[in-house]
């Protein structure tokens, strides 16, 4: 599985394999517990990254031209370092379009240890750039960066990425313009301008404010991944068990699939247990990863309720015309009345009949009987009541040799915009507001995805701004423990924290028009970079200062001040 921490795809075979080594050579079964330190020390983090490009642009701050070389340390062995540089490049355009554009990626081999998934899996890194860059053409060109955001926005008429993708339901250009308004930003920036004006004269702290989007590809690159199965059990008394490939981390997939199969039969979600995910019910599954797990095995699961709605919604068809006296809850241990036969069947039998409040009704007549009367007529009739769903996302083709063709189902979209506040004596990062408007189509479950959204947002902040990795020069981690690595605390939660879900009902190529959002909310964080970024250049007479991420205070400190850290 994968999830917001990343790692467990493939970091626990090598632990997995020191137990099995332990079994073997003792005969007795075995176990291996890290403590936190060892856990930190051992396992592999986020992918470091060096990027190099030179970008073209008129006067105007439209971009004409991009070639980017994305270089990361993968460490000692590969892990899924190729994975994550191909998924960094194909996000290296973002939310905008640039006619002609190559980027180029090479992983590195290290004596560092090797460096794999997280939440992202290398799309923040692409975003990082491109976002960067936006900043530096507004600095270049003396206009504003959300300007320069919008003028090069993905739009009809530029719509296909550098990999040949068109990128379908564009909501991106209604983002920006209901960011720029629920935040308030000309009014901000305004405000914002004046203030660091006297902030250089009296000392204040500086204040930035920068608005980034999102535009995350959902699909897993390697085409064969992109399949899930499931299997639906309905009992005679009603209840129906789920069993699916995804794992429940904490992210909600199972909340999201049991609303999903709820929805499909038309009974409250008391009826529906969803499984322990186990590779007896549910072979060969793909990773919990990408942010498709709902998509997957929720897919799998309706197409799993849709045959059993064939057979249940063909039954109460015939149910309607046999006296109740006769059905099979009353003759069938008599033997007196011949089994309801139902034939073949297609899909047209659904247009007949609905799914709704634990009943089945017959549209035709609105002749309707309970979900578990029709259920137990169906065991006593022979029916199955049960149903393997298989699914694979379709429309995929990626030519990896040649970097062209569909990469991706589709694309979850976003927009957020953050200010900070910059202690100009310690470097210490304050955000003072942020406002984040994402489209997530039709959401199953908005109270999880809103969850997400903030939650995904808070963890990617950490990533700009504090959590550093050090290393002494044997390439031993030192910062490995809670007081040397700096996860976000409740302290570090925007003063000021507004999150909104866009209508979206264009979005028909995914399980009931939703779109994906444990990935995509995190590099929304990028605009807190950008901000502190925004602050930095305001106090240096709009030089263009660049940051390494993560932005900690010592970087901010020489970034605001070179000339005090100038070696003697």
């Amino acid at each position: 599985m994968g999830g917001g921490f990343g790692g467990k795809e493939s970091q626990a075979a090598p632990i997995a394999a020191y137990a099995a080594l332990i079994a073997q050579k003792t005969g007795r079964p075995a176990r291996l517990v890290l403590s936190k330190d060892d856990d930190m020390v051992i396992t592999g983090k986020r992918n470091p990254f060096q990027i190099h490009y030179q970008v073209g642009f008129d006067a105007s701050g439209k971009i004409l031209a991009l070639d980017a070389e994305l270089f990361s340390d993968g460490g000692a062995y590969a892990d899924l370092s190729t994975a994550i540089m191909e998924r960094a490049m194909l996000h290296s355009d973002n939310a905008y379009y640039i006619p002609h554009m190559r980027v180029k990626g090479q992983v590195c081999k290290t004596n560092f240890h090797p460096h794999t998934a997280f939440r992202g899996f290398g799309g923040p890194k692409g975003v990082a750039m491109i976002e960067s860059i936006m900043e530096d053409i507004a600095r270049s060109t003396q206009k504003d960066a959300l300007d320069i955001r919008k003028m090069n926005c993905y739009a009809p008429g530029k719509d296909t990425t550098h990999y040949g993708q068109k990128v379908e339901n564009n909501m991106l250009p209604g983002l920006f313009e209901k960011c720029e308004v629920q935040s308030d930003y000309r009014a901000r920036r305004k405000n914002i301008q004046e203030w660091n004006k006297k902030a250089k004269s009296e000392g204040l702290n500086p204040r930035g404010l920068s608005l980034t989007a999102v535009k995350f590809g959902i699909s897993f690159t390697t085409k064969f991944l992109n399949q899930g199965n499931a299997l639906i059990i309905i009992h005679t008394d009603g209840s129906v068990q789920v069993s699916t490939g995804a794992v429940e981390m904490g992210q909600g997939v199972h909340s999201r699939i049991a609303k999903i199969v709820s929805d499909a039969l038309g009974v409250s979600l008391d009826k529906i247990r969803v499984m322990p995910t186990s590779t007896e019910k549910n072979a060969n599954t793909s990773p919990t990863a990408a942010s498709s797990g709902t998509d997957i095995n929720g897919a799998a699961a309706l197409n799993a309720c849709k045959e059993i709605k064939k057979r249940l919604g063909a039954l109460a068809i015939r149910l309607e015309k046999i006296p109740k006296e006769s059905w099979a809850a009353r003759t069938a241990g008599l033997g007196t009345v011949p089994e309801v036969e139902l034939g073949p069947l297609d899909e047209s039998v659904l247009e007949h009949v609905e799914f709704a409040q634990g009943e089945v009704i017959v549209r035709n007549s609105q002749w309707k009987v309970a979900f578990t009367d029709l259920v137990r007529e169906a065991y006593l009739n022979r029916i199955s009541l049960s149903e393997y769903g298989h699914y694979r996302i379709p429309h995929l083709g990626f030519d990896k040799i040649k970097g062209q063709g569909r990469a991706f189902l589709y694309f979850t979209q976003g927009v957020a915009a953050s200010e900070v506040e910059i202690d100009r004596w310690t470097g210490e990062v304050k955000v003072r507001r942020v406002d984040i408007v994402m489209d997530l189509g039709r959401p199953v479950n908005h109270a999880l995805d809103m969850g997400q959204v903030t939650g995904g947002f808070i963890q990617g902040m950490g990533w700009v701004t504090t959590e550093n990795l050090v290393y002494n020069s044997d390439g031993y981690l030192l910062s490995h423990s809670p007081s040397t690595y700096k996860i976000p605390s409740i302290q570090d939660t925007p003063r000021v924290f507004n999150a909104h879900l866009i209508e979206n009902h264009g979005n028909d190529v995914n399980v009931k028009g939703t779109k994906a959002v444990g990935e995509p909310p995190l590099l929304l964080c990028l605009s807190v970079w950008t901000a502190i970024r925004d602050a930095v250049m305001a106090m240096r007479e709009d030089q263009i200062i660049p940051i390494s991420i993560p932005a900690t205070s010592e970087r901010i400190l020489r970034a605001l001040s070179p000339e005090e850290f100038v070696s003697l």
